[in-house]
């Protein structure tokens, strides 16, 4: 019997901000994590890796994180990979032009931080479930997920991404 394959997530954390306990629970869970720090990197990464879940943040130094998505889904349009974008809650466009651009390039879930390293777990998890670590799963099957802040005042909490 065939070892099933992990599952593979590419996180794009410019700000070094994903506390490293996050990312061993999440490598403790059986995933394989890699980290980016530009789009560049990410670019290079999913070419040479081919990442099932791509976590990208929209705050990237080098590129704009939607443009990015879109040239990604238009490089491979077959692609199964799953896109999640976080985005700052002080992004300039309002929720509801901000889910139209998400949906225009091709992400699957995206979620306005702050966020819950809970709610990143649970995500997680779901696409582990999904996947059988097969590394097989549809992105079409998961539909564009929204979440906003509850309040809209800095976090203190440390649980927080």
């Amino acid at each position: 019997m065939m070892k099933p394959k992990c599952l593979q997530i590419l996180i794009a954390d410019p700000k070094k901000q994903i506390p490293e306990s996050y990312m061993q629970q999440i490598a403790d869970s059986g995933c394989r994590v890699m980290v980016a720090d530009t789009g560049a990197d990410v670019a290079m990464q999913c070419d040479m890796e081919s990442p099932d879940v791509l976590i990208l943040d929209t705050q990237l130094p080098d590129m704009d994180a939607f443009d990015l998505c879109e040239s990604i889904r238009r490089e491979d349009p077959d692609s199964d990979m799953i896109v999640v974008i976080l985005a700052d809650a002080s992004e300039e466009l309002n929720p509801h032009e901000l889910e139209h651009r998400i949906e225009f390039v091709g992400a699957d879930y995206f979620f306005i931080k702050p966020l819950k390293n809970r709610d990143l777990s649970e995500l997680i998890e779901e696409f582990i479930e999904n996947s059988n670590y097969q590394g097989t799963s549809n992105f079409s099957s998961f539909p564009t997920r929204v979440s906003l802040p509850t309040s809209h005042g800095p976090s203190t909490n440390s649980d927080d991404y």
